[in-house]
């Protein structure tokens, strides 16, 4: 690991590889500070994590007991389940939503047919209705 400077803001940068190539990924920002040192000053908090890395991952500095590796992966892996079951529950309620808008549609349809045929009715009537007075007009 190693600090990467560029003008006054520090980035905390992990080497690795992957494959052949060599990667870098951010561990961490630690802002726009004139040192690394003034950085991890400014905000004890959140880089207190920072100073654990590298040591045994059984053992904090604060005598607390951290997780080990294989507790961490039985949690990602019930909160990916947890994940793919929302993913699940939502993608069926989309699916009984897109069941209700079919029918929502079709019964718009059948309505807007049945208005016409009453519109057509209704016409059909009132020209009966005017035939049948001419018809009955006095000569």
């Amino acid at each position: 690991m190693f600090v990467r400077t560029r003008g006054y803001s520090h980035q905390l940068i992990e080497t690795y590889r992957q494959g052949d190539k060599v990667r870098q990924r951010i561990i961490a920002n630690l802002g726009p500070y004139r040192s690394v040192e003034k950085a991890l000053r400014a905000d004890p908090v959140r880089f207190a994590h920072l100073r654990d890395i590298g040591k045994p991952a059984s053992v904090d500095t604060t005598g607390v007991v951290a997780p080990d590796v294989e507790t961490l992966k039985a949690e990602v892996k019930a909160l990916k389940a947890e994940l793919k079951e929302q993913q699940i529950k939502t993608r069926s309620a989309a699916s009984t939503r897109d069941a209700f808008l079919i029918q929502i549609k079709n019964l718009e349809a059948a309505l807007n047919t049945e208005r016409d045929k009453t519109l057509a009715l209704g016409s059909a009537l009132a020209n009966a209705a005017k035939r049948t007075r001419l018809l009955t007009l006095p000569v």
